[in-house]
């Protein structure tokens, strides 16, 4: 709907139609009316049907949204994405997804560090990492979904310098050069020289190397 505002210029949201394809192997038999396939048919229709509400969380306290069990993580990191990096807000923010890990809500707290690393301005990534493994060492899964983002992130960087150089040869360079500065990130934030390999392509004796060069 961004994205069709943008282009056409208009205010308004475009109307959108909500369509379900089928496409299993065997034939479908059962009721194609959506609202039949919840449990709890009256509160589906109920909530499908009233105006959709918006919910401006400037105008929330902290205190209010973090009496959301799960929601709390979510709504404290919207509100402050412009400030992810202060040390008081990376804070909160990682002592909420201790609690809503400590609740079973592990997919939420992924959620929660997928949005920040694609939507927060993030200027010391390498600081930023070093935080994050610091107190959350034990979240395999967010540390390697941060190293992946700022992977790309490098990636993109060395095209740009290369492209800029107006030849083949220099792209590849630059992108190389990227992926190197970021595994030197990596590395200085504490990642296995494992973790490095898998994130960046090189191999164990590549990351070794830039160790070396690094630290030496």
């Amino acid at each position: 709907m961004e994205h069709h505002c943008k282009l056409t210029g208009d205010k308004k949201l475009p109307l959108v139609y909500p369509l379900i394809f089928y496409t299993g192997n065997r034939a479908y038999n059962h009721s194609t009316n959506l609202f039949d396939l919840f449990d709890k048919k009256n509160m589906a229709h109920k909530i499908f049907n009233e105006p959709i509400k918006l919910v401006d969380l400037n105008k929330m306290s902290d205190e209010e949204l973090e009496e959301y069990r799960y929601l709390s993580l979510i709504g404290i990191t919207m509100k402050y994405i412009r400030e992810i990096e202060s040390l008081p807000v990376i804070q909160n923010v990682i002592s909420l997804i201790k609690k809503v890990d400590s609740l079973g809500g592990e997919a939420i707290s992924e959620l929660a560090m997928t949005y920040i690393v694609e939507a927060g301005q993030i200027n010391d990534p390498q600081e930023f990492i070093r935080e994050l493994v610091s107190k959350l060492g034990d979240k395999e899964k967010v540390v390697m979904t941060l190293a992946e983002h700022f992977k790309q992130e490098g990636m993109q960087q060395g095209m740009q310098q290369g492209m800029q150089q107006g030849i083949e040869k220099g792209r590849q360079e630059g992108v190389i050069e990227g992926i190197q500065k970021t595994a030197i990130k990596f590395l200085e934030s504490g990642l296995s020289i494992e973790q490095v390999a898998n994130c960046t392509g090189f191999s164990l004796d590549e990351v070794k190397e830039l160790r070396n060069m690094r630290f030496y």
